[in-house]
């Protein structure tokens, strides 16, 4: 049988097969070429298909987030809407110009889980806690690796850490 996972998949490899076509239509695009699965070599079809998957991680995160959230609320939620939901009512969000989409996002949101049957009392905290974990938890997150990058980044360059770097990215 089919199961969720395995129609992701096939959807994917069905786009990735026509970005592949419309690049190469307009000779840009790979080679075509085969993956044997065993070689190790990354052709352009393996390439694709991982940078297609990072290219996708973060609408299937919202997607997630919204059901871990609204799993066990009263009303007609299922994954399929939260991983609908989730991602559109954020890229709806961004769309109105407004940073981080505040309060287009929540509107939209608000609007689709009382479509789906979520009881009004429940809204708030729903929408607040999907927020948190796909917005704000963020923002510290990001001051940190800032500071870490910061960091190092002040640090003096010495010969053996330049000589370090070079062997480390297979420079020297």
């Amino acid at each position: 049988g089919r199961t969720p996972k395995r129609q992701m998949d096939l959807l994917f490899d069905r786009e990735i097969a026509v970005r592949v076509g419309q690049m190469q239509a307009h000779g840009r695009g790979p080679e075509p070429a085969v993956d044997d699965g065993h070689s190790g070599i990354e052709t352009p079809a393996i390439v694709a298909r991982q940078e297609h998957g990072v290219a996708h991680a973060a609408p299937r995160g919202h997607g997630v987030a919204l059901h871990v959230v609204v799993a066990d609320l009263p009303g007609n939620m299922t994954l399929w809407d939260s991983l609908f939901f989730g991602p559109g009512s954020a890229v709806l969000g961004v769309a109105t110009g407004l940073p981080g989409g505040l309060g287009a996002t929540e509107g939209l949101l608000g609007a689709s889980l009382r479509l789906r049957s979520v009881p009004t009392e429940h809204l708030a905290l729903a929408i607040a806690a999907f927020r948190l974990i796909t917005f704000w938890i963020w923002i510290p997150i990001g001051w940190l690796a800032l500071a870490v990058v910061n960091r190092r980044l002040s640090r003096p360059v010495t010969p053996e850490s330049a000589a370090h770097l070079a062997e480390s990215e297979g420079i020297g």
